[in-house]
């Protein structure tokens, strides 16, 4: 399963903001009965008050089922681990954020987290004003192969992937072969089966997880969605079985893969081509990213680029594209399988640095195509997470992807013109971590 940088659902955000205000005399109400039982009000002020007023929040992945918030105030940086039981509180831990490195350079700050966290290799790049102005590796490739990580190493980008398939839809869009008002009940119309409640869901409420679509898979889908013999085919029968059944709340945020998936079928009924065709030939290959492609980085049984590890019966395992299983199904394709060099991945993102900012883009999109595409509705827009950073002076558009085996983390900050990417062979129970604090490092 892909994860993302997460937006703040309304629950969740109510939390934060109680617990912003001094004293938080709202926050114990919102505490299950049992929680409040073990957590006096005076304490629970206290905690509140040593964090303050929080000004910034960024929700992060946990494999757990946790809920993880880093939240910056006046007071530092702090890492709130709740858990939820609906809109009520049934755990609250407040911790301060990890320190910052002790490395001085970016090499040495690789080396650093990726030891720490046991990671085999791992690449950073930073950009200011459209220059490159820090780049280093560390590692290997592969764990038990002495080939060293290279800065033209390509490299899995999970659901960084997002933000291009959006990008795509707004060309369409731009071409006038789509709206994002167009739904599901208009571009799918042939399917008569489809569930009645997803018939008005539209193409901006997919891109921005406010469909309804689940953020589960069914079992038997999930299965048949690895045996299907082309990506296309596969993700076009996958997701009719989908639609059948009901959706969750639409217009409520749940993050969902197969809501890409749906509006990359939609971009593909109004074209005629299929989402990796389109991309490549609408995105990938005007931005000149030569290295980009699908599915796992590296040739089977070749370690010519980053393998994707995964833990094994407590083992970190490297594992080899022959086997067919070091990457997500093909038919998610739109969600999170696109592979890319960091240099190449950089391309991308300065071209949204550069329509946020106003500037001439490679890409035939608007200004307000570009607004679009960075306008979030909570912390979501439509393939980014927006959010803010202490050192940033305006909205930053982040997010996180991994296939479980790979993790790549992107920050962009249009305001200051500042690029981070981050990436690691490891999947998010370690890297997860391990790029922030890279980000970090680099945003000093």
């Amino acid at each position: 399963m892909l994860l993302s940088l997460l937006g703040l659902d309304a629950p969740l955000q109510r939390v934060v903001d109680a617990m912003s205000e001094h004293d938080c005399p709202r926050l114990h109400a919102m505490l299950t009965s049992e929680f409040q039982q073990q957590v006096p009000a005076a304490a629970m002020a206290g905690v509140c008050n040593a964090v303050g007023k929080i000004t910034a929040t960024e929700r992060m992945p946990d494999e757990s089922g946790r809920t993880i918030v880093r939240a910056t105030s006046a007071t530092g940086t702090w890492k709130l681990t709740l858990g939820l039981d609906g809109d009520r509180v049934a755990g609250l831990h407040v911790t301060a954020w990890p320190t910052s490195l002790s490395s001085k350079t970016l090499p040495d700050a690789l080396r650093e987290v990726a030891t720490s966290a046991h990671i085999p290799g791992m690449a950073a790049l930073a950009m200011k004003d459209g220059k490159v102005v820090a780049q280093a590796t560390y590692g290997v490739r592969k764990l038990g192969d002495p080939t060293p990580i290279s800065p033209a190493d390509r490299w899995h980008l999970g659901s960084d992937t997002k933000a291009m398939t959006a990008t795509l839809a707004a060309l369409v869009v731009h071409d006038g072969k789509l709206k994002w008002t167009s739904t599901i009940g208009e571009l799918l119309s042939d399917w008569k089966d489809v569930a009645p409640a997803y018939a008005n869901v539209t193409l901006e409420q997919l891109l921005s997880h406010r469909g309804g679509m689940p953020s589960d898979m069914p079992p038997a889908l999930w299965a048949a969605l690895w045996k299907a013999p082309g990506a296309a085919q596969g993700r076009a029968a996958f997701l009719h079985e989908m639609l059948k059944m009901p959706p969750h709340k639409v217009g409520e945020y749940e993050y969902s893969n197969t809501g890409y998936m749906t509006a990359a079928l939609m971009l593909e009924r109004v074209t005629g081509g299929t989402w990796e065709a389109l991309l490549k030939e609408r995105v990938i290959g005007p931005l000149g990213m030569t290295s980009c492609g699908y599915g796992p980085s590296a040739s089977p049984g070749k370690v010519d680029a980053p393998w994707p590890h995964l833990v094994v019966d407590g083992t970190l395992t490297p594992m080899d594209a022959a086997t067919g299983r070091a990457d997500n199904p093909a038919g998610l394709g739109p969600a999170g399988t696109v592979h890319c060099s960091l240099a190449d991945w950089a391309r991308f993102v300065e071209e949204h640095v550069h329509g946020e900012r106003g500037r001439a883009t490679t890409l035939p999109l608007p200004a307000d195509a570009w607004k679009k595409l960075h306008t979030p509705i909570g912390d979501y827009a439509l393939g980014w997470g927006v959010s803010h950073r202490p050192w940033a002076h305006g909205p930053v558009l982040a997010h996180d992807g991994s296939n479980g085996m790979g993790y790549a983390t992107v920050v962009a900050s249009p305001a200051d013109d500042r690029i981070f990417l981050v990436v690691a062979n490891r999947g998010p129970e370690a890297a997860a971590e391990a790029t922030r604090r890279i980000v970090d490092f680099l945003a000093r």
